[in-house]
């Protein structure tokens, strides 16, 4: 399964592989599995994936990132070693809460070498709050996390790849919509390649 939060970032995959709609804007099957669109945000990614995991060996994930990393240039392609959780606690939380929170949202590994992703609920524009992550982080997202903890429950194996979409900050937000089909076809040719291979 390949999964993507939007129809945006699978439409040059989609027509490369002239994938079939069984349920068009969420779900395609293409020679080598399905494509799933999950949606944006955590929650909705790890209920779409787990919902179908179980008819599948693995799922791959690929999309767009902010980076967290200057050295990261706009239009590169990254592939994941580890999705961690971005967690928002309040000035006054207790440390065992926090050691709580932190355990139950354990950074997860998903490949032996790449770069590490961060899973936030919101976007992160710049700020305080992207200099704290950078130092966690190379790329921050909105779905990966998600996508990780339902492969990992299931026992299934998973693989991201992501494109930098921008420098996580408000001064380049509006350039995403924008690059979105050039992004869309970085994503098809990595994707392409890999399959390729295999």
């Amino acid at each position: 399964m390949v999964a993507f939060a939007t129809e945006g970032e699978a439409a040059a995959f989609l027509k490369t592989t002239q994938a079939h709609p069984c349920i068009p804007g969420l779900r395609y099957r293409f020679s080598m599995g399905e494509i799933l669109i999950t949606g944006v945000g955590c929650l909705r990614a790890a209920t779409a994936v787990a919902g179908l995991l179980c008819g599948f060996d693995e799922v791959w994930n690929m999309g767009i990132a902010g980076t967290l990393n200057n050295g990261l240039s706009v239009g590169a392609v990254v592939e994941i070693q580890s999705v961690s959780k971005h967690l928002s606690f309040p000035d006054d939380i207790d440390s065992h809460s926090h050691e709580v929170s932190s355990k139950v949202f354990a950074p997860l590994s998903v490949s032996d070498e790449g770069k590490r992703l961060i899973t936030s609920d919101y976007p992160i524009y710049g700020g305080m709050q992207r200099l704290a992550l950078a130092s966690k982080a190379d790329v921050i997202d909105m779905e990966g996390y998600g996508i990780a903890t339902a492969a990992y429950l299931y026992g299934k194996p998973c693989r991201f790849w992501k494109v930098v979409s921008d420098h996580a900050n408000l001064q380049e937000y509006h350039l995403i919509k924008k690059q979105m089909p050039a992004w869309s076809e970085k994503m098809a040719t990595v994707l392409n390649d890999v399959t390729n291979g295999l």
